[in-house]
């Protein structure tokens, strides 16, 4: 979605190498002997949006979670 921001001029160049699959990300922690705490995808505009919120929540149990415009994924090393 930044790549798209950054095409109509919305956002600067982020400056991106290389963009990751919120399933990437996953593998990539676990991997590297992480726990995954939280996976998920929010924020429908990468500007920010009116009503994001209750976007997210609507659109999330539809299964229409792959339009959202970031990911975030939070984890803790096992022990």
């Amino acid at each position: 979605m930044n790549r798209f921001a950054e095409n109509l001029g919305i956002l600067k160049d982020t400056g991106y190498d290389q963009t990751f699959t919120l399933t990437q990300l996953a593998t990539y922690v676990t991997v590297c002997n992480f726990e995954i705490l939280e996976a998920r995808k929010f924020m429908f505009s990468p500007i920010g949006f009116p009503a994001e919120k209750t976007l997210e929540r609507v659109l999330g149990p539809w299964g229409l979670n792959w339009i959202m415009a970031n990911q975030l994924l939070i984890s803790r090393k096992r022990d």
